[in-house]
């Protein structure tokens, strides 16, 4: 396994403050792969996998409760070091700011340090068993999910085929069915609502390229469009592909997160964040909850200042 740690140096010395000197053997079974990260100062990156559960070598001791490997690498860097439900072998210190009973009850504070990996591809008969109740628990959430995902919808409004995915198996058939109805039958003012959002965010992003750019912006990167394009022509510039549908915190609100593409921003593309009545948020894809607050004087949400009384 090619996963360069880093295991000296002011940011590991930091990070290692809350973590017991002792450091042990132990298999882990991992849970998901590794994710995030924070940038520290001196160019490394602190992150974690989460694993469900570990082995201690030396007492033979089986602790089945979930928790995180955190571990310090190298900034550039590259995640899914880790194998979801993979074994491996490693070396960790265990967290010494939290008493034994609170780690087992809140799992984010189950954590060890990551300080080298002797080796990986391993089996185990104990974890075995653990990994084969999770990889059945994982097909029937995954059933029960596919159970209530409506078919791929074709949108005439955005010229698009758009797929679901409900994120949690939580969630009830009603809720899906009143998004799905919702997007369906969205009022032709929110259309509206969206494709003037979708036009200021590409008329923003692009002067932004070209003052940055200097005299090395070259406009046959972007779409051809100038302030007087109408809005609803910007539909040809970009595409609804996917709706996500979290666990409501009011079920009789239909509330949803489209995302997709974007011609003139193809790095972070497109997101739209509808709740009820209102197009809360359209901007770059950064994984927003429709049931979060926004700032109405975030220059980045593409739909602060146009009006939506009518909707």
């Amino acid at each position: 396994m090619a996963l360069e740690l880093i295991v000296s140096g002011p940011d590991f010395e930091e990070i290692a403050a809350g973590f017991s000197t002792e450091e042990r053997e132990m298999l882990v079974l991992i849970a998901r792969e590794d994710f995030g990260g924070q940038p520290q100062q001196n160019g490394t990156l602190y992150t974690s996998t989460e694993f469900a559960a570990v082995l201690d070598l030396a007492s033979g001791e089986l602790s089945a409760h979930s928790g995180f490997l955190n571990f310090l690498m190298p900034d550039p860097h590259r995640f899914g070091n880790f194998v979801k439900y993979g074994i491996y072998h490693v070396r960790a210190r265990k967290s010494a700011a939290v008493p034994e009973e609170i780690k087992l009850k809140n799992h984010y504070l189950n954590k060890y340090l990551l300080t080298a990996i002797i080796e990986d591809g391993l089996t185990d008969p104990r974890l075995e068993q653990i990994r084969l109740q999770l990889q059945a628990q994982a097909q029937q959430q995954a059933d029960q999910l596919a159970s209530i995902t409506p078919e791929p919808y074709y949108s005439e409004a955005f010229r698009s085929e758009i797929r679901f995915n409900v994120e949690d198996e939580t969630v009830s058939p009603e809720f899906v069915k009143r998004c799905e109805e919702h997007l369906k039958n969205m009022p032709e003012r929110m259309a509206g609502v969206i494709m003037e959002g979708a036009k200021k965010y590409c008329l923003f992003f692009m002067e932004l390229c070209k003052e940055a750019a200097g005299n090395q912006y070259d406009p046959n990167e972007f779409p051809p469009v100038t302030p007087e394009t109408p809005a609803a022509e910007f539909a040809k510039y970009f595409g609804v592909t996917s709706m996500q549908i979290e666990a409501p915190e009011n079920a009789r609100i239909p509330a949803y997160r489209l995302s997709g593409h974007a011609d003139w921003e193809p790095e972070h593309g497109l997101e739209i964040i509808i709740r009820g009545d209102r197009v809360l948020y359209l901007g770059s894809f950064d994984c927003n909850s429709p049931w979060s607050d926004y700032d109405p004087d975030d220059e980045w949400n593409f739909v602060n200042g146009i009006r939506q009384d009518e909707l």
